[in-house]
């Protein structure tokens, strides 16, 4: 009877297995947003995404960079069909996500104490850390130059400061 258990179990424990890595979901971690300045920041990327048109089918990015004596974020508003692309040969690790006015924005680089970290996870189906080269072009040639419009923040002694805005890297 044990044998039959344990034998019942192991295949119940593989084909859980299989599923788990069957799914091309990746489950990311959900933030709490601690900082009312990047409220602030993402009410104004807000209003560009309410703009444009397909709204669900973007996001934001945040990057957040430590120096010596002070943070750098970098901030950007992304296509779902686009990220794949943007993310081929990326090195920033990606930390989690958060929701803000019903618009996913996921966060790469730094952590600090902008961010509190939950026990709760989420999956991004459009998201792959390593993406297969020949499944994310197809048939289409890359993108020469794929960087999106950036705005850079630096904060500094607990102030936060507009640096510039334009086509820069997000991710490195």
């Amino acid at each position: 009877m044990n044998g039959v258990l344990i034998g019942f179990l192991m295949l119940l424990f593989n084909f859980s297995i299989k599923a788990q890595t069957n799914d091309d979901s990746l489950r990311v971690l959900k933030l709490n947003l601690n900082d009312v300045r990047i409220e602030a920041i993402l009410n104004k990327l807000n209003v560009a995404v309410e703009e444009g048109d397909g709204k669900s089918e973007k996001f934001f990015v945040i990057r957040s960079k430590k120096f010596i004596n002070y943070y750098e974020l970098r901030f950007s508003v992304l296509h779902k069909n686009d990220f794949d692309w943007f993310l081929l040969n990326k090195k920033d690790k990606l930390q989690g996500y958060f929701l803000y006015k019903k618009v996913n924005v996921l966060v790469f680089g730094d952590i600090n104490n902008m961010f509190k970290l939950s026990d709760h996870f989420k999956p991004f189906n459009f998201i792959k850390l390593q993406p297969n080269r020949d499944e994310v072009f197809g048939d289409k040639e890359p993108p020469i130059i794929f960087e999106p419009l950036i705005w850079i923040y630096i904060i500094k002694n607990k102030k936060i400061k507009f640096l510039s805005k334009g086509r820069y890297y997000l991710l490195r």
